[in-house]
């Protein structure tokens, strides 16, 4: 399915269509208005060719005669295009050309003799240009004193030619009319190829955003990118001074703006610049003096991206793609927000539950915020993807979600549970799971999974289901070791709690029986980091 994007670039360009084939994006085809050009040009990420800012129109002169060379620069003497010098470069043979234009990639225009060394020289030299230097963007003449040799149609079409003049109809101001109608047609196409490569930037942009689910690390993002996006050359590094602005528009034109980074608010009249509140208002990027901005919204808040530019001679901007810009990143950022907006709601869902847990049993509420952050910290050591690892924390304070099921007699009870106590203890395990699991939330079926193995031991002697080794999930390995850790280390009714020493020792013990091995090495080389959480946590319960 081909999707038809059409912008406009002065008379040069017809459409630009993106083409895409078995999901993934093949290229961008570009069809020109020039008559004589009736064939469509390719460009990919692999054959695209950038044109840094020019200083000069560069001219290359290519003929074995000095005569011609000496009265094309007389006849260009002190002329300019679009305000800036022609420099004229000159070749007295094919091989020189050719020699000149791989060297060379920012010639605009070829002057091009067609029978020097040989009778075909000049079109050898035209071949090379167009398909081994694969350059389709310079503009080739081909000026020749013996236009009877070759057809002059089966040139320009053969060898892609530009056009064609026989050396006795150009005259000074024929030269000249050839000259500045070519260099406006090397332009045009030159600013296609930046407005192409903005849309190539583009689409890898909105390919790395689709991989972010944190709002403030997709506006970092967005920020880092989008001076490259509004550059001209491929700089080396930012040269800019700017800044991200979220802002609430509750009222109409009264916008509540706030520092992106600190989160403190910022008054408007306190702006670095009056067009900051003018974007949020208008939801419209803005160019004006130097200073751009684009933004990211939804409904009634978003993200003022903003730059100062003063400093740099090298961005160009352009509206038509500043809007396309503005409305890529705002689709993102609504996707991004309503995924934030579904996971914070999960969160509270789980810490509602948690809290009806924990209302059993003050020491409940306060082992599931430990026994979440050693997961995190185990499941970090352990290699495990960080999105993984934000699912582990949250699901983890669910792991004894099955007690709320158990008899307050047993659950509390001061002593050893007896046998039918203790199978009833055992319960728990599975009553969770089966609360949780089968949910259309992957965060439950995370909390189920802890739930149900976070008791099996790497010996295959636990429950529910006498599981061992690997065939016990990995987020219930890990809950193992962090269950049994904060267990010991806390006081219960049932029992005091034990000194470091003793626990580090256990866990040493239990290395390849009751937990996985490489696991516990793990927790053993860090054990001063566990203790440290918790720690911190007991300090914040008792301040």
């Amino acid at each position: 399915m081909s999707q038809i994007i059409i912008l406009t670039f002065r008379s040069y360009v017809k459409a630009i269509i993106k083409v895409k084939s078995g999901g993934g994006l093949c290229g961008y085809y570009f069809m020109s208005n020039n008559d004589k050009l009736s064939k469509t040009i390719e460009f990919t990420t692999e054959n695209f060719k950038i044109y840094n800012e020019l200083a000069s129109w560069k001219i290359l002169i290519v003929d074995d005669e000095e005569d011609v060379h000496r009265i094309t620069r007389l006849a260009m003497l002190g002329i300019e295009y679009d305000n800036m010098p022609i420099e004229f470069i000159s070749a007295y043979s094919g091989e020189e050309a050719c020699e000149i234009m791989r060297k060379t990639e920012d010639i605009a225009l070829v002057i091009l003799d067609v029978v020097m060394e040989n009778e075909h020289s000049g079109l050898d030299v035209a071949n090379y240009i167009r398909n081994e230097l694969n350059n389709h963007l310079v503009r080739i003449v081909l000026r020749t004193g013996q236009p009877g040799q070759v057809p002059e149609d089966q040139i320009l079409e053969l060898y892609d030619i530009n056009d064609y003049k026989e050396k006795t109809e150009l005259t000074t101001q024929k030269l000249r009319l050839m000259i500045r109608s070519n260099l406006h047609a090397f332009n045009d196409k030159r600013e296609l190829c930046s407005a192409t490569t903005k849309i190539l930037q583009l689409n890898r942009l909105s390919q790395r955003l689709v991989s972010f689910t944190d709002l403030k690390a997709a506006a970092r993002f967005i920020y880092e990118n989008l001076y490259f996006y509004l550059n001209k050359e491929r700089p080396q590094k930012r040269d800019f001074k700017g800044h991200i602005f979220s802002f609430i528009n509750p009222m109409g034109d009264m916008c509540e703006f706030h520092d992106y980074y600190t989160g403190e608010r910022v008054r408007q009249e306190d702006l670095p610049s009056e067009i900051i509140a003018e974007t949020a208002v208008n939801r419209k990027a803005t160019y004006r003096d130097q200073e751009v901005t684009t933004l990211a919204y939804s409904d009634y808040h978003g993200v003022v991206f903003y730059l100062n530019l003063a400093e740099n001679t090298g961005y160009s901007y352009n509206e038509d793609l500043a809007n396309l810009l503005q409305d890529t990143i705002s689709n993102h950022y609504r996707n991004i927000y309503l995924n934030a907006l579904l996971n914070r709601n999960q969160r509270e869902i789980m810490y509602r539950i948690c809290e009806i847990v924990e209302s059993r049993s003050k020491e409940s509420g306060i082992h599931v915020k430990r026994v979440s952050q050693y997961c995190e910290l185990l499941a970090k050591l352990a290699g495990v993807p960080q999105r993984d690892i934000n699912l582990l924390k949250q699901a983890a304070p669910l792991h004894d979600l099955g007690k709320i099921a158990i008899p307050d007699d047993i659950l509390h009870k001061p002593g050893k549970l007896d046998n039918y106590e203790w199978e009833v203890m055992r319960t728990h395990s599975q009553i969770g799971y089966e609360l949780l699991k089968d949910s259309n939330i992957e965060l439950f079926n995370v909390a189920a999974e802890v739930a149900f193995y976070h008791h099996e031991k790497w010996n295959g002697t636990g429950y529910p289901n006498g599981l061992s080794g690997e065939d016990i999930p990995l987020n219930g390995r890990i809950a193992a070791i962090a269950d049994v850790f904060d267990a010991l280390a806390s006081e219960r009714c049932y029992k005091h709690k034990w000194p470091m020493d003793k626990i580090y020792e256990l866990f040493k013990e239990e290395r390849g029986q009751h937990f996985d091995p490489k696991l516990t090495d793990l927790f053993i080389q860090n054990f001063d980091k566990f203790v440290a959480i918790k720690e911190k946590i007991d300090g914040h319960v008792q301040n």
